[in-house]
């Protein structure tokens, strides 16, 4: 960790003409302060907006008082009515020699402003009353120009061997500069003899950081046996009195700044604010270190000589009576009227601004500490129903759920409510963030998920077949300690079901969750064929079967895949085997079937392929004849079924290539029919 190198910078001379800033209109910053109230899921949000030339604080409070710290509404106040177009700003020098502005830090939004980079040590910096700039380098004081980042050195008495380290103006315009070897601080008065003057020496330890004024005090980081925060009590002229010890301040407190009224602690590695009510100490940025460490620093405004005080009522702001602490419970409930008077210092004026605040509920939850959950996986849940649960009137909130409380604070990566893991808990916490939309005042709400086992319960509709009495429906879920309640009052994992009707089987496992699963139970009739429609001698052949049957079927042909279909297209010929399944699994029905059909030509040329022409198969029917006619009707050959066809000749004498006709008669068992058609002789 790097030291601060000590030396110190200077600052002096006019101070121009200070007036409080009148344009009301200029207050149109809209602010927010948070302060954390981390027990109870709550935080007070202060917003300032403007109603008219009046500016209007809002609080948040579940029972209409509030604990508001005036040093935000000063902070507020002072850049809206005295600085104008300015901004609160902490100027720094760095160990790389930069020279740094820092703004907007009291606001969550802070900026980083490099105004010159000396590429040598900075190691203090120190602002007057006119906003120019000052620094330190080990043995020398000098002004910068921030324009061409110039300096020029000040003519100022220092000590021998002095190792510069602090410097500081107060509200009167004299500087004051300290040693990190030595015991002594000094000041400089250009209009005082001697100019540089010994303001006074401690006798023990040294300068850590600056020497800055607050009201009638002035505030030292002073190492001695560690790094202290002094309290001096000064006179009207400034000089030195005496000093008090407050506390220790955090190691290598290499500045103090103040700004707008606040006084602020810099180290090499983050600022942080102190407060003067109790000296505690409240981080407000860290050093990411792209410049090197931070050094000495100063409040841009820390040096212009005006005060802002606050006070319940008019007659005590302009007496100036009775001015409120900076931590201050309002005394009305919901909100009141407090008034801010504005000194300046300089010109001996002031002004007075009427502010209101406004102190709003905090939304209201249930409290519920835990929330049974059910899952089938037993690792996701949803919070689809947990909103009316939590809150009774959902009228403008807005309900999320986070993983951690500091998630649930910021309103950041909210959960999807249909869908929450149960490894997006903290160990099964969550936090609910319940805002209202129009003041902006939320709470957060601790909670539990216990998540419950929800069993897996599917029962399908089931059928009982013509061939049983009954159906045996096993819904065990694996495990044993699951409670099974039929709506026979059964209370086993299977049962019986012989009668047709609506059931429901209701599963609850050892969390208490529950699964309930209806379904119907119908008796199957088996499919009943009534015909079938066999179309032989077409082009292609097919087959229709009419049935009979309430159940749902699939139609099977030979070893094919089932389809819904009654109709199989095409169809070879020969002999085939339909099946009509059930698709409960009841019986399933079969019929055999032959499909005959004729050659559409063939070649008598004894080469053993398609040397004789016959009906195929016609072998599973009782009679069959067959007559073969040429074109003009004559009668060449009779067939029967097993004959081995026409080998076409016509007493001894093959026939001439051409086309011939044929009828055939065809007898089964319990009925018969004609077929008619032609086919070709070739060569």
């Amino acid at each position: 960790m790097y030291k601060k190198i000590f030396f110190l910078a200077l600052l002096c001379l006019l101070w121009p003409s200070f007036s409080i800033a009148q344009n009301s209109d200029s207050h149109t910053k809209n602010k927010i302060f948070k302060n954390k109230n981390l027990y109870s899921g709550k935080r007070n949000i202060y917003s300032s907006s403007k109603k008219g030339n009046t500016p209007v604080y809002s609080f948040c409070s579940d029972n209409g008082f509030v604990n508001i710290e005036i040093n935000k509404i000063r902070v507020d106040i002072i850049n809206s009515y005295v600085l104008e177009d300015d901004t609160e700003s902490i100027i720094i020098g760095t160990s790389s020699g930069k020279l740094l502005k820092i703004s907007n830090f009291s606001f969550g939004k802070p900026s980083i402003e490099v105004l010159c980079d000396f590429n040598k040590g900075l190691t203090d910096v120190a602002v007057d009353k006119h906003k120019n700039y000052y620094g330190v380098f080990f043995d020398k004081i000098f002004s910068i120009r921030t324009s061409s980042c110039t300096t020029m050195d000040l003519p100022i008495n220092i000590l021998d061997n002095g190792n510069l380290n602090s410097l500081s103006f107060d509200k009167k315009g004299n500087l004051y500069f300290g040693y990190g070897n030595n015991s002594i601080v000094q000041a400089y008065n250009p209009n005082k003899i001697p100019k540089s003057y010994v303001w006074h020496d401690f006798q023990v330890g040294s300068a850590g950081g600056d020497f800055v004024q607050i009201n009638d005090k002035i505030y030292i980081s002073w190492i001695n046996s560690g790094f202290k925060l002094y309290e001096v009590t000064i006179d009207e002229n400034n000089d030195y009195v005496s000093y008090t010890t407050l506390d220790f301040i955090p190691e290598e407190t290499y500045g103090l700044a103040a700004e707008l009224g606040i006084l602020y602690g810099i180290t090499p590695g983050y600022i942080y604010e102190i407060d003067l009510n109790n000296s505690t100490t409240i981080p407000i940025l860290n050093n990411i270190f792209p410049h090197g460490n931070w050094w000495g620093g100063a409040g841009l405004h820390e040096a212009i000589r005006f005060n802002v005080n606050f006070y319940e009522n008019i007659s005590d702001a302009e007496n100036e009576d009775k001015s409120l602490p900076d931590n201050w419970v309002n005394t009305e409930k919901g909100g009141q009227k407090i008034y801010s008077r504005i000194n300046d210092l300089e010109n001996n004026t002031y002004k007075i601004v009427e502010i209101i605040l406004t102190i709003n509920s905090i939304p209201e939850t249930n409290a519920i500490v835990s929330h049974k959950t059910c899952s089938i996986y037993n690792d996701s849940f949803n919070l689809l129903e947990f909103d009316t649960i939590l809150v009774d009137n959902l009228t403008n909130l807005t309900i999320t759920y986070h993983s951690s409380l500091a998630n649930a604070e910021e309103n950041i990566k909210s959960l999807d409510k249909s869908n929450i893991k149960y490894t997006d808990t903290n160990n099964g916490n969550l936090y609910a963030r319940v805002k209202n939309n129009i003041t902006e005042c939320y709470k957060t709400h601790e909670f539990k998920i216990n998540l419950g086992r929800k069993p897996i319960v599917n029962i399908d509709d089931q059928v009982i077949c013509n061939d049983n009495t009954s159906v045996i429906i096993n819904a065990s879920t694996g495990y044993n300690s699951d409670r099974y309640l039929w709506s026979t009052t059964q209370t086993s994992p299977s049962i019986e079901i012989s009668d047709t009707g609506e059931y429901w089987l209701q599963v609850t496992s050892n969390t208490d969750c529950t699964s309930t699963s209806y379904f119907n139970v119908s008796k199957s009739e088996s499919a009943e064929i009534t015909s079938i429609d066999i179309k032989n001698f077409t082009d292609p052949n097919s087959v229709t079967v009419n049935f009979t049957g309430t159940s749902d079927y699939l139609f099977q042909l030979d070893d094919n895949l089932p389809q819904s279909s009654n109709t199989f297209n095409p169809i070879g010929i020969g002999q085939h085997t339909i099946n009509i399944i059930d698709t409960n699994g009841c019986e399933t029905i079969t019929r055999e079937i032959t499909v005959i059909d004729f050659p559409k030509f063939f070649s008598p040329n004894n080469d053993g392929f398609f040397d004789t022409w016959h009906l195929t198969g016609t072998d599973k029917f009782t009679d069959v004849t067959i007559q073969i006619f040429d074109r003009y009707g004559k009668l060449l050959k009779t067939l029967s079924k097993l004959s081995p066809g026409w080998d076409g000749t016509f007493n001894g004498e093959l026939m001439q290539v051409s086309d011939y006709w044929f009828i055939a008669n065809i007898v089964d068992e319990d009925s018969s029919f004609k077929a008619m058609g032609h086919f070709t002789l070739k060569q």
